[in-house]
């Protein structure tokens, strides 16, 4: 039978942990969702509003509450009986009254806290695993955001050039077959272009809807919010035996593993009979003569048909199930942060060490008075543009995957609510993405 002991520390910090997060999520703080202006408003106001996040906050507050139910006497027990008659033509009554408190014996209120307990901190642990869902979507989202608006202006920077050289095109009086070629060429470039931006258009205004929608309608300054891009990559510190303990993952089978043991506690219990006493009273009448008597009762059922041995072999399964269960996502654990982090590590290494974005402006700039000049034919005026195209949406690329690494570590690690608002507030500045 495995049953597992939290450590004075583990509770310690799990309860800091649970004090935190509770704090950050009642609803309607001082902060109040006004007008969104910066990636830290959208974050905390997602987080306040978020029915999913409201919900299971909800669910958390209602097991806490059940912790103390569970803990509760059960109420006395009043009961009467009267009995009356005639005996030898005389009139005869009896009135009982006692009055019983249950006693459960065996420990099965210690068995109902644990049980509450067990499911409280299920209830959290699912909460913050709703939470790192919600906040990892919403940055997500928020990073997307400021990607289509970089391609957005990279093709409309391409189209305006297209635009030129084909006007310029027309603007002669006779084409040679290769000028004739190249308008040809350029105008069905300018199309692919035009598709390409009319689609991210689309997507754009789909996805401010949805950022909307998240905050139940809440006012964005989109003005001011489309400043915003990622300054710095956060930096991630080296993973430790302490590095999963506040994995919400990890305490939801955690509590898997308490709930079986309440279960064994319970059925040990069960097989405890249950005591019920305490004083009881008897009215007399007997003809002419009235008198009372004061006595004590005491009921017990007798432990003989069931003493819980099945229940107690299941139990003591779904115990053993459970710990084999936690130890494995452990093991998981442990080994998917380290191969993340060294993943994310790789991805951040080649965000650092990309072209300055400005380099292939300034060399896009050139492109179209050289074709004018006749230095560039079409073909490596059209490579050049789908290059940065290209270029563009393969960084956005390791982008995504960066962000979704930085995520999931920061989820394995418990800590995805603090890492997220420090960094969203210090690391998202204006100007856009390096």
């Amino acid at each position: 039978m495995y049953f597992k002991v939290p450590s004075p520390n583990h509770l310690c910090r799990t309860r800091a942990l649970l004090f935190g997060v509770l704090a950050t999520l009642l609803p309607y703080q001082s902060f109040a969702c006004e007008v969104v202006r910066a990636p830290i408003d959208y974050l905390q106001c997602v987080v306040e509003r978020s029915p999913e996040i409201v919900a299971a906050q909800a669910e958390a507050e209602s097991a806490q509450d059940l912790i103390d139910q569970a803990g509760r006497w059960l109420n006395p027990e009043l009961n009467s009986q009267n009995l009356f008659g005639m005996s030898l033509g005389d009139y005869q009554n009896q009135n009982q009254f006692s009055l019983l408190q249950p006693i459960q014996l065996g420990g099965k209120r210690d068995a109902r806290v644990a049980t509450a307990t067990a499911r409280a901190k299920k209830a959290s642990a699912e909460r913050d695993i709703q939470l790192s869902v919600t906040v990892g979507g919403a940055l997500s989202q928020l990073l997307r955001s400021v990607q289509i608006r970089q391609e957005m202006s990279a093709i409309e920077s391409a189209i305006g050039a297209y635009r030129r050289m084909v006007a310029n095109l027309k603007r002669r009086t006779v084409l040679s077959p290769e000028q004739r070629a190249t308008l040809a060429l350029f105008q069905a470039n300018l199309e692919t272009l035009e598709n390409s931006s009319s689609t991210l258009a689309a997507e754009q205004k789909i996805l401010k809807a949805t950022l909307v929608g998240i905050l139940l309608g809440q006012q964005i300054d989109w003005q001011a919010l489309d400043r915003f891009g990622i300054a710095d990559w956060p930096e991630l510190s080296p993973a430790t035996n302490t590095s999963l303990a506040a994995n919400p993952t990890l305490r939801s089978f955690s509590s898997l593993q308490d709930l079986a043991a309440a279960e064994y506690q319970s059925a040990s219990a069960e097989a405890w009979p249950d005591l019920k006493l305490g004083p009881m009273l008897q009215l007399n009448t007997e003809g002419p003569i009235k008198f009372q008597q004061y006595g004590f009762e005491v009921n017990v059922a007798l432990p003989i048909w069931d003493l819980r041995g099945p229940a107690k072999r299941a139990a003591l399964r779904v115990s053993e199930a459970a710990h084999l269960v936690y130890e494995t996502r452990l093991r998981q654990q442990t080994i998917l942060l380290k191969e993340k982090q060294e993943a994310y590590e790789l991805l951040q290494k080649r965000i650092a060490d990309r072209t300055p974005i400005e380099s292939f402006e300034r060399y896009l700039g050139s492109v179209e008075s050289q074709f004018a000049r006749g230095v560039l034919g079409p073909p490596q005026v059209i490579e050049a543009y789908r290059q940065r195209i290209e270029n563009l949406r393969s960084r956005f690329e390791v982008e995504r995957q960066a962000l979704s690494l930085v995520v999931d570590i920061w989820t394995v690690r418990g800590e995805v609510l603090e890492k997220t608002l420090s960094w969203a507030k210090t690391s998202w500045a204006q100007g856009g993405s390096k």
